[in-house]
């Protein structure tokens, strides 16, 4: 689906299931003139001219076909020659001359608009077509690709692609230029949005994350500085280009379904967004404060949409356990520690223990417990025997890490004396002393043998979340919330230098080996280098994040720099002496991360997630090491046998709706129609969650196995989404071609929870049935962080829509303003 407003605004333009097209006042709501529906098929996308007087419309019917706006109603004025298969994109060049086109067939092609000649088409496309977008100067076009892949192509060289942008994991369903041209932004089944350089194709920004699942649209302002993003986590999401950041305090809710269609108006005030459920909604909003105008929601909507806030916002914490041989705790991963062999790494989180992984098979090898509360921060002393942890419970516990008991000798108990939840611990190196920061705002200094406070710093003017220690322990860095930065001298306690200024918490600290200088980590999404003897920043700031930095390092030569993000859930590593990119994104976790450390060879670094789980990494290559990929047990396989029914339901289904035909209450019905193709349904696609490990074996294996077929998404709407792949297809799917076809109807569902391998790729195997619309079940990412469910095509509330009469307009697939209208004069 898509959305363009016309200049004025005034006017709204709709494709739906009932192969109609429509068109609609903008103000009232009401329809103007009569159906458009020369269609045979399900219409999948439509796009005005530049001059808003004709409107292009294709879908299942694989014809393009063009209607007089001023005369809706009436039969469409040309058509444009059949296409091999349906087609999922038209779109008109900017100055009007042409029209761009691409589906099934892999192939965009590009029409005189005029003559409805064909001047050149491109076919080196490995998958579906899905997106197509014209620069703003009309000399380029950019498609979005099921194969992962954006291209762009220029149309003074004919047959190749101009620029081949990979970075994508997932399948990219969107592609939008900036009206400045200088950014093309994608979005893609990997849950990210991205922007690219539209001259070279390199990554202009990080990824920006913040959906739950698949990224199905988006559309810019007027002025470049913002992007809408709308996903299948039913959530829309306004973002700021320079910062990467989402605005009005994250995402925004008004739907109860999926969101397949978002754009804003030509000047800027308000944006759009429509949904694909059973009962479609399109919402109006106020693009200065992110609240919606219309449609006013129903008592009833709004405690929907209150419920499904609070499912998103709120997970199940899951129970605490491990799974042996995946790496993956029982809660999320806040801190971790090397052992200095470099043969164990001990991690803790949001859980009362501490577990300890062998790096050489993934399994964990002990645990250690004592605490109360969350374990906010770990910390080994050099020669590896003792282990420290302070935990949401205000204590400090010192372990044996032989015995994987806390040390009751000397000490009798944990140490005690903070006032509030400790935040971070550092041993020295000789393992005597303890230095802990807390939410107290104070340092303290222990004695490691007999648990007594040796001296209390009192600088921080809020919660202390950083320490470190050199590492001939003469000097202590402190970092927290009030932004500030100070580096003690750990034998008489006196300030050395500070304070270095943040612009928010710091929660991140690493010395230099050799002890002259500082990076650290922040939520000014920052990471900065410091000369600990000027109080300089060294270097210019690392800005690549878009979120609080969680993790920083320093390589044990000197030579390299680490940072991880809290929130866009990447891995970045840097030239210590020039601030330059060497290695990253590195990206393999489902969540922030917030705990990441070179190894005591610094050929490796490990990693723990919110996601629950760790990697460890080989920094030379970025390839993910740990954990090792296993198959998925017999438990793992998901049952599908009640999506048939599900679909059966559907079909039957003819939702009432009010007198008022308005398209902010738009009715929903699907009418019963003669079937053009053999397929049937509403959408196909069916997840299996679970988080999986990038670019595995099995993937590659998989994805090499199936080259050469075809691997498409079905049509918007009626069979929009492909099913994804999975590694229990085959017990699914043995039965002739008549069981892939009925796969390919099957709804959109998500998965129940199973307990699946925690290893596996996160990014969705793409493997192509020998249906060439078919989308098979694939590993998908969790809808959130917790692996929720959130079944699409559940019986939602209905609207305030809903009457005795039945609808004549079908579901909404796609919305657009038009121009010239007797309405809107």
């Amino acid at each position: 689906m898509c959305v363009t407003y016309s200049p004025d605004s005034q006017c709204i333009a709709t494709c739906s299931l009932d192969a109609t097209v429509r068109i609609w006042d903008a103000k009232s709501g009401r329809q103007v003139g009569g159906a458009m529906s020369d269609h045979t098929g399900h219409v999948n996308s439509i796009a005005y001219s530049p001059d808003g007087r004709s409107l292009a419309s294709t879908g299942d019917d694989a014809i393009v076909r063009f209607w007089d706006v001023e005369n809706a109603g009436t039969a469409s004025v040309q058509v444009l020659a059949h296409h091999e298969g349906f087609l999922m994109a038209v779109r008109y060049s900017p100055d009007g001359h042409f029209i761009a086109r691409g589906g099934k067939d892999q192939r965009l092609e590009i029409w005189d608009a005029a003559r409805l000649t064909m001047k050149v088409a491109y076919e080196d496309h490995d998958g579906l077509l899905r997106s197509v977008a014209w620069e703003p100067s009309g000399k380029r076009v950019a498609t979005g690709c099921a194969d992962r892949k954006v291209r762009i192509f220029d149309l003074t060289k004919p047959d190749i692609a101009t620029l081949l942008i990979e970075g994508h994991r997932g399948e990219v369903n969107t592609v939008s230029y900036s009206p400045d041209g200088s950014f093309l932004a994608s979005g893609s089944d990997d849950r990210s949005l991205r922007l690219w350089d539209s001259q070279t194709g390199k990554a202009a920004k990080s990824p920006f994350r913040g959906h739950k699942d698949w990224v199905t649209t988006v559309a810019w302002s007027p002025d470049s500085t913002r992007i809408i993003s709308g996903s299948t986590d039913k959530t829309v999401r306004v973002w700021d280009v320079s910062r990467g950041q989402t605005l009005f305090n994250g995402p925004l809710y008004a739907h109860l379904e999926n969101i397949w269609s978002v754009s804003y108006s030509p000047d800027g005030k308000l944006f759009v967004s429509t949904d694909f459920g059973h009962h479609p909604r399109v919402q109006v909003w106020d693009a200065t404060t992110g609240k919606v105008l219309l449609p006013q929601l129903s008592d009833e909507d709004k405690s929907a949409v209150n419920e499904l806030k609070e499912k998103l916002d709120n997970p199940e914490k899951p129970l605490i356990s491990g799974v042996a041989g995946k790496m993956r705790a029982g809660a999320a991963i806040l801190a971790l520690v090397w052992f200095p062999d470099g043969g164990r790494i001990a991690s803790a989180g949001e859980e009362p223990l501490v577990r300890v992984w062998s790096v050489q098979t993934g399994l964990q090898v002990g645990e250690i417990s004592g605490h109360h509360g969350i374990v906010n921060a770990l910390s080994i002393s050099a020669d590896g025997t003792k282990l420290v942890s302070a935990s949401d419970d205000q204590t400090i516990l010192l372990s044996d890490t032989q015995s994987m008991q806390p040390l009751t000798k000397p000490l009798t108990k944990p140490l005690t004396g903070h006032d509030g939840a400790v935040y971070a611990v550092k041993l020295s190196p000789d393992g005597s002393r303890v230095f802990s920061g807390s939410k107290d705002k104070t340092v303290r200094a222990w004695d490691a043998l007999t648990g007594k406070v040796q001296h209390v710093l009192v600088a921080h003017g809020d919660v202390v979340r950083s320490l470190d220690v050199t590492k001939d322990g003469s000097k202590l860095a402190s970092g927290g919330d009030d932004t500030s930065i100070y580096v003690w001298d750990t034998q008489t306690y006196e300030r050395l230098a500070g304070p270095f200024k943040h612009d928010g918490p710091v929660r991140a600290l690493s010395f230099s080996p050799d002890g002259s200088r500082l990076i650290s980590g922040s939520d000014d999404f920052t990471a900065r280098i410091w000369n600990i003897t000027t109080g300089t920043s060294v270097l210019d700031p690392i800005r690549v994040h878009t979120g609080p930095i969680g993790a920083v390092d320093w390589s044990p030569d000197g030579t390299k720099l680490l940072t991880a993000g809290a929130h866009d859930w990447t891995i970045w590593l840097w030239d210590a002496s020039t601030g330059e990119h060497l290695l990253g994104p590195l990206e393999d976790h489902e969540r922030g991360i917030r705990a990441a450390a070179f190894s005591p060879d610094g050929k490796r670094i490990a990693s723990g997630s919110l996601d629950h789980t760790l990697r460890v990494w080989d920094t030379a290559t970025g390839a993910v090491s740990l954990p090792v990929e296993e198959e998925p047990s017999v438990e793992g396989t998901q049952d599908n046998s009640h999506v048939g029914a599900e679909t059966r339901k559907r079909d039957g289904v003819r939702r009432q709706s009010s007198m008022d035909d308005s398209i902010m209450n738009m009715p929903a019905t699907i009418r019963k129609k003669q079937p053009t193709s053999k397929f049937k349904g509403f959408w196909d696609d069916a997840d299996l969650e679970g988080p999986s490990r990038r670019q595995g074996k099995g993937g590659r294996k998989q994805k090499e196995k199936n080259v050469g077929k075809p691997n498409h998404k079905t049509n918007t709407l009626g069979r929009l989404w492909r099913r994804r792949s999975s590694r229990n297809l085959k017990e699914r799917t043995t039965n002739t071609d008549n069981t892939e076809h009925a796969l390919a109807r099957m709804p959109r569902r998500r998965a129940t929870a199973t307990k699946v391998p925690t290893a596996r790729d996160k990014l969705r195997v793409l493997v192509a049935g020998d249906d060439p619309r078919a989308r098979l079940p694939s590993q998908a990412e969790p809808e959130s962080d917790e692996e929720r469910n959130s079944p699409t095509g559940s019986n939602r509330p209905d609207d305030n829509s809903s009457s005795d009469d039945e609808s004549e307009h079908g579901l909404v697939d796609t919305i657009c303003f038009c121009l010239c209208l007797p309405c809107c004069k």
